[in-house]
C-alpha cells in the first residue's frame, strides 16, 4: 500500500472524468475575491432594533409562502358531486321500479321498499279509475239530458 503514496495524484485529477463540463486546470476568468467574515451589526438603540423587527415582519407578510394547500372546490365541482351523489339512489330506485318481473321479483323479496314510489303511482291511478268510473255510473244511471248519456259513455270507455 505504501506505492499509493508515491502516485501522482495530479495525474489521476487531469483524467478525472467531470460532469459538471467544466475542466479543472482552466484558469478562471472571475477573480477570487475573499469575504470578510460578517460582523453581527447590533442595533445600538431600542428604536433601531423595533425598526428592524417592523422591517422584518413586512417581509414575511410581502413574501408568498409556497405552502402546499388543499384546492379549493368550486362551485362547478360542489354541484357535480351534488348530482351524483342524488342521482345513483334515483338510478338505483328507478332501476327498481321498472315493470319487468326479472327485475320487480328479486326487488320485491329483499326490498321492498324500493318499490313504494310503483306502489304510490299505482294507488294514484287505481283511485283516478275509481272516481271517473262512478262518474260514469251517475251520469248513466241518473242522466238528465241525451248529452250526460253521452258523456257516460265516454267516461266508461
Amino acid at each position: 500500500m505504501a506505492f499509493l503514496n508515491k502516485i501522482n495524484w495530479n495525474f489521476l485529477r487531469k483524467n478525472a472524468p467531470n460532469s459538471s463540463g467544466i475542466d479543472p486546470s482552466a484558469p478562471s476568468l472571475h477573480p477570487v475575491v475573499q469575504k470578510k467574515p460578517a460582523t453581527p451589526s447590533t442595533p445600538k438603540n431600542l428604536a433601531e432594533l423595533e425598526h428592524e423587527m417592523e422591517l422584518e415582519r413586512r417581509v414575511l407578510k410581502i413574501s408568498p409562502q409556497p405552502l402546499h394547500r388543499k384546492a379549493k372546490w368550486g362551485i362547478g365541482s360542489k354541484l357535480i358531486w351534488i348530482a351524483i351523489l342524488i342521482g345513483i339512489p334515483v338510478g338505483v330506485i328507478w332501476v327498481a321500479n321498472q315493470p319487468y318481473p326479472a327485475i320487480r321479483r328479486p326487488v320485491m323479496l329483499h326490498a321492498p321498499f324500493l318499490l313504494l314510489p310503483s306502489y304510490i303511482s299505482m294507488d294514484n291511478h287505481y283511485r283516478e279509475a275509481l272516481v271517473s268510473v262512478e262518474q260514469a255510473e251517475q251520469l248513466i244511471e241518473k242522466a238528465t239530458s241525451p248529452a250526460d248519456l253521452a258523456l257516460g259513455e265516454q267516461k266508461l270507455q
